[in-house]
């Protein structure tokens, strides 16, 4: 965005005369954002700013105790039936009748399509790995609820545990708590897996020093 695109009726001339504000910081770079006045404007901005702010977190920017969200998802009834159709052929994941007749009492969503939103929503979270969510395999998967039609998903992550790779010492392992929530804050899938997080190359540069 240019300064004339910036500049506006109550709008300082020089960029210098903004009002202070916070300075976000990459490896790779500094990005300083001007504060707005204008609420249209500052929503651009925001956008601008939102995707600079796209970070990659390394193995070393991980640490025990953090945690990650997600935005949330709608399931709709003819998702369920169009995913178990193609990889969950059950009566229960097909049809509203056949399925009133089950232990579930009515549609629910196959643990595996359960599985597939978490990991759109996880891609899609502020979880970022570097290089992408690369796993490593699950140390547990658990469905307590069914997701039904209608129901809203979002994922929290939690980080348990972040150790290096002795015989790949340029990458590590993070240990996540993934959980699964519906609209009413019911955990519908926890998983605990472990992510292939790669190094800082300064960090390798610094061991072998």
């Amino acid at each position: 965005m240019t300064t004339e695109a910036l500049r506006g009726k109550n709008h300082p001339q020089r960029l210098s005369e903004y009002p202070k504000t916070p300075v976000l910081t990459t490896d790779e770079s500094v990005i300083a954002i001007p504060s707005i006045s204008n609420s249209g404007n500052r929503r651009a901005a925001d956008r601008e700013g939102n995707q600079m702010q796209t970070i990659e977190r390394y193995l070393e920017d991980f640490e025990v105790g953090q945690r990650f969200s997600s935005a949330k998802l709608r399931v709709e009834k003819e998702q369920i039936k169009s995913f178990a159709a193609e990889f969950d052929p059950q009566p229960f994941h097909l049809d509203d009748d056949a399925a009133r007749n089950t232990m579930f009492g009515g549609l629910a969503a196959s643990g595996w399509h359960t599985a597939a939103i978490t990991m759109k929503l996880l891609v899609e979270s502020d979880l970022k790995p570097a290089g992408g969510i690369v796993g490593a395999g699950f140390d547990q998967l658990r469905w307590p609820l069914p997701v039904r039609p209608g129901d809203e998903l979002r994922v929290e992550s939690e980080i348990l545990n972040v150790r290096t790779s002795k015989s790949h010492p340029q990458q590590g392992l993070i240990k996540v708590r993934t959980t699964t929530l519906n609209q009413n804050d019911e955990p519908v899938q926890v998983a605990v897996g472990n992510l292939v997080v790669p190094r800082k190359a300064k960090a390798l540069r610094s061991e072998n020093s």
